[in-house]
C-alpha cells in the first residue's frame, strides 16, 4: 500500500510540473512574473529562455512556467521543484490559478498565513487571527491512533493515509495538516474526516482492454464512483477502454 502512495504522489508532481509548462505566455505579464513570455535572445532552457522540447529541462535554479524559463525560490519568484520549495526566511504561498510564489511577507512565524492557510514547516495557522504559530506538538501526542484518509487532488485515487496519535479526531486533524505542510503537499491532497481505522476510501474494480490486452482487472480506492472513473484512467494507455466492474 505505501508503493501505491508513493506512485499517487509522483504522478502528481509530475503532471504539477508538466502542467507549468501548458498554456501560452502572456506578454503583458511583466518578467519574471509568473506567466512572463521567454527573454529576446536568450536560448531555450536558460534563465530568461522558452522551455526546452521533451525530455529537455530549464537549468538549476529556474522553473518552466507557461513556457518560459523562470528564476525560483527568490522573493516574489516562483516556488523551486515539485515540491515547492524557497530560500531561506521565505515560504511558497499557493496561488490557485497561477504558479506558487515565493513570499517574504506571509508564512512565517506571527506573520499573516499564506493563501490556503499555508505556514512554513513546523508552524501552523491560528484560525482565529490567521497568523502562523509554533505547532502544538501535544496534538500528535495523544493516546488514540487516528487514520486521517487523503485524496490525492490530482488523479483524485485515494491514497495512504496519516496515521497519528491524538485525543480526538480534531487534534488528528490539526496534526495531519501539519504533516502534510511538513511534506510539501499543501495543494495536492485533501484530509478526509479522522477513523480508528485505516480509511482508503471504497474498493473498485474495472476492466481494461487493449489490443495487445483481451482483458486485466485494475483495482482501485476512491472515495466516490466519481473519483474512482477519474483515478482508473491513470492505469489506462491511450490506447484501451476500461468499464467498471472486473473482467470476466
Amino acid at each position: 500500500m505505501m508503493n501505491r502512495f508513493f506512485i499517487a504522489l509522483a504522478m502528481a508532481a509530475v503532471i504539477a510540473g508538466c502542467n507549468d509548462c501548458q498554456g501560452h505566455c502572456d506578454p503583458q505579464v511583466p518578467y519574471p512574473e509568473p506567466g512572463a513570455c521567454p527573454l529576446i535572445g536568450k536560448s531555450p532552457g536558460e534563465e530568461g529562455g522558452a522551455c526546452p522540447s521533451w525530455p529537455g529541462m530549464c537549468t538549476s535554479g529556474t522553473r518552466c512556467v507557461q513556457g518560459t524559463c523562470l528564476p525560483c525560490g527568490g522573493s516574489g519568484e516562483v516556488c523551486c521543484g515539485f515540491d515547492n520549495t524557497c530560500q531561506g526566511g521565505l515560504t511558497c504561498d499557493p496561488k490557485p490559478n497561477s504558479a506558487d510564489v515565493c513570499s517574504s511577507t506571509c508564512g512565517q512565524l506571527n506573520k499573516q498565513c499564506c493563501s490556503s492557510n499555508v505556514c512554513a514547516p513546523g508552524l501552523t495557522c491560528n484560525g482565529n487571527n490567521k497568523t502562523c504559530i509554533t505547532s502544538n506538538t501535544s496534538q500528535c501526542n495523544g493516546s488514540t491512533q487516528f487514520f486521517v484518509g487523503m485524496l490525492d487532488l490530482t488523479t483524485r485515487c485515494a491514497i495512504e493515509p496519516i496515521a497519528v496519535m491524538a485525543n480526538s479526531a480534531a487534534e488528528a486533524t490539526t496534526c495531519a495538516q501539519g504533516v502534510v505542510q511538513q511534506l510539501g503537499l499543501s495543494g495536492y491532497v485533501e484530509l478526509k474526516s479522522p477513523t480508528q481505522f485505516p480509511n482508503v476510501g471504497n474498493t473498485y474494480n474495472f476492466c481494461s482492454k487493449s489490443a495487445i490486452d483481451p482483458g486485466s482487472t485494475v483495482t482501485v480506492h476512491a472515495f466516490s464512483d466519481a473519483d474512482a472513473q477519474a483515478c482508473v484512467q491513470g492505469y489506462c494507455s491511450l490506447t484501451c477502454t476500461i468499464t467498471p466492474g472486473a473482467c470476466q
